[in-house]
């Protein structure tokens, strides 16, 4: 299996309150991209995740693996399909098994060429990630890490708040 050119960089951490982030992107000027109802189902796999994402923005189907090191969390993709077919999910559905699924309402947000999204869980938890995103792997990753890290800065979240990313943990869903 092949990985896609795409590299990431993704920083996560758990908030008690998203309007104090949401305000400061605002006054930094994101762009807002709109407010996307998820459902993103897992299945199963031998690396990685697969999940496919039924969005009110965002729909696609991806195979990935993330890399933790120091706080930070690298994506190796192997499949990104956006708006995938019926046939695209039938076939996902008959040839892997449903292992979890998540649900979440996630505004999001562009500072130039980081994607911000402020995550509210049925639970009533509040996230924020930050994703350095190279779609052609010509960034350097200390690029993409320093461009993360820098707007963690900006947005008041101390590195010590960061938590691995990710919602789903097929090692305790069943």
């Amino acid at each position: 299996m092949e990985p896609l050119r795409y590299q990431d960089v993704t920083l996560k951490a758990q908030l008690y309150d998203l309007l104090p982030i949401e305000n400061k992107l605002r006054k930094m000027n994101a762009r807002f991209a709109g407010v996307d109802v998820q459902t993103d189902t897992y299945f199963e796999v031998e690396l990685g995740k697969l999940k496919w994402r039924q969005g009110t923005v965002e729909s696609l189907i991806t195979h990935y693996d993330r890399t933790e090191r120091n706080g930070v969390e690298t994506t190796t993709v192997y499949r990104y399909d956006l708006d995938p077919t019926e046939e695209d999910i039938y076939d996902l559905r008959r040839e892997h098994r449903t292992i979890g699924e998540v649900h979440k309402t996630r505004q999001i947000f562009w500072v130039g060429t980081l994607k911000v999204h402020l995550d509210t869980l049925p639970t009533g938890e509040f996230f924020v990630e930050i994703e350095a995103i190279d779609r052609g792997k010509k960034v350097p990753h200390a690029n993409l890490l320093e461009q993360a890290h820098a707007l963690r800065v900006q947005l008041g979240i101390a590195k010590e708040d960061l938590v691995p990313t990710g919602y789903f943990d097929e090692d305790i869903e069943d």
